[in-house]
């Protein structure tokens, strides 16, 4: 392997345009030299995407099948498969800046023994969107921020030290990819999985350098779903309680805590808030609530209060999702669990 050669790594689901305007962007507009690079898309979807070796060929780009594994999965796939000394992970739905490749690899020989994070922009949303759909507004308000509460330790020139991170353009060294132990494939789904390897390389005493000058910009056409967006918490929150079970410091936050069933230790309110949750989080109330939001979406209600039924929604999905992890988590200490079994707790 040689030093100044980069391995990028992009996982993807059953989403080819999206896909496809992610390398136009690398092919158009990347300034970082071909014969340094090689680009490695796994597929973990149903559709055939091969062609894509033939209408980029300018890209030094190759198609790996996975076997719908997961995200965790296709990254160690893509990894596997890497011939470069540095690993760079992008989402399919992420469009890069000229210098984007190039501030990865400044990050590195600045920082030693490090994992570098960009920085995800949100593209900007058309304002007929914004005007038309109130989930959209909830989405703007309160859904974007990946780093929230995250950002202390600002260390200069626009790097800052973070407890934790995300791969939606992370870079890592191969090597240390390989000390890390790569991202565990028990996580059923993209969720939990990159918060499990950043923890796991923070304990091992790696950097973990979020690089707020380096932008990337996220393009995802599918955000203002409300049943994908309630899918994603519902997933999500099923692979927290496995992270959770695999770090269990994390089992004391609040998240956590407010899912779990009712103990003799709780407040009287709490015990409420926990049975209204779980009684609400059936399937069937779910979908109840569902419909009647999806129907007061069409009243164009105030804002105030469709607000109130996203959260409602929120709570009630995830709520369902972590009953769903605790469960997962119980059966793999017996055995594997299929993930059609996970599937059907969301319906």
């Amino acid at each position: 392997m040689e030093q100044g050669k980069v391995s990028i790594i992009i996982p993807t689901y059953n989403r080819t345009s999206v896909l496809e305007q992610t390398l136009e962007q690398i092919q158009n507009k990347s300034a970082f030299a071909l014969d340094r690079l090689e680009i490695i898309i796994v597929n973990d979807g149903e559709q055939p995407i091969d062609f894509l070796e033939k209408k980029y060929s300018a890209l030094p780009l190759k198609v790996v099948k996975n076997k719908k594994q997961g995200a965790a999965s296709a990254r160690n796939l893509g990894a596997a498969h890497a011939k470069h000394t540095l690993l760079l992970f992008i989402d399919d739905d992420i469009l890069i800046e000229p210098n984007h490749i190039d501030k990865h690899l400044k990050a590195h020989q600045k920082f030693s023994n490090a994992l570098i994070t960009a920085n995800r922009i949100e593209q900007e949303i058309d304002d007929r969107v914004i005007k038309n759909s109130s989930f959209a507004r909830y989405k703007v308000k309160y859904d974007y921020v990946w780093h929230d509460n995250q950002i202390s330790n600002h260390i200069g020139e626009g790097y800052i030290e973070m407890p934790g991170m995300a791969t939606f353009s992370c870079s890592v060294q191969k090597k240390e990819f390989d000390q890390i132990g790569g991202f565990d494939e028990d996580f059923p789904f993209a969720g939990r999985e990159d918060s499990d390897f950043f923890c796991r390389a923070k304990k091992m005493k790696y950097r973990l350098i979020f690089d707020s000058k380096n932008n990337c910009f996220h393009n995802e056409p599918f955000n203002f779903n409300l049943e994908k967006w309630l899918w994603r918490h519902y997933t999500g929150t099923l692979t927290y309680v496995l992270f959770c079970h695999k770090h269990p410091e994390h089992k004391s936050e609040s998240f956590y805590q407010m899912n779990l069933p009712s103990n003799s230790n709780d407040l009287v309110a709490i015990k409420l808030k926990k049975s209204f949750r779980r009684f609400f989080s059936t399937p069937l109330f779910r979908r109840f609530f569902l419909k009647c939001s999806l129907g007061l979406e069409k009243l164009y209600l105030p804002d105030k209060l469709m607000f109130k039924c996203y959260n409602l929604l929120f709570i009630l999905y995830s709520q369902s999702g972590f009953i769903k992890g605790l469960e997962y988590v119980a059966e793999k200490k017996k055995s594997l669990i299929a993930s059609r079994g996970l599937i059907e707790g969301f319906f």
